[in-house]
């Protein structure tokens, strides 16, 4: 879902006129552009007996807040992993608790999407009391 992303930095440069410009640009094909994607990646992967998993990262802010573009590609992902049979770790549910703790979530003030040193800790701990990490 890195279209969003591609989007936030259009707007920084100026190229988009409104913030929902990229929103009226995801649509079923490119959603199912990037399912297609996964699952070729997730049969390159098992032809290698490779273990793949994905893990999903919310933006860093309380749900309340986020666009509807955010919450649209959070659903796209899920729906995506869902289909396709992929494991996924999401942290959402830990940020949550993060927040309720009053822990600083951002790196840089502002900064949604790379999680301060205190919020990785938080998210380490629950990816390993899921066992993805040792």
């Amino acid at each position: 879902m890195s279209l969003y992303f591609f989007e936030r930095n259009l707007e920084e440069v100026g190229f988009c006129d409104s913030p929902t410009y990229w929103e009226s640009k995801i649509n079923d094909d490119i959603v199912n552009e990037v399912k297609q994607y996964m699952a070729d990646l997730k049969s390159s992967l098992e032809k290698d007996n490779v273990s793949f998993s994905v893990v999903l990262l919310p933006m860093l802010n309380p749900y309340d807040t986020w666009t509807d573009l955010e919450k649209k590609s959070r659903d796209n992902a899920i729906k995506i992993f869902t289909d396709l049979g992929i494991e996924y770790y999401d942290l959402f549910e830990t940020m949550n608790m993060a927040i309720e703790d009053k822990i600083n979530l951002h790196e840089k003030p502002g900064d949604t999407w790379h999680p301060s040193a205190d919020a990785s800790k938080i998210f380490a701990k629950y990816l390993e009391k899921s066992k993805l990490l040792p």
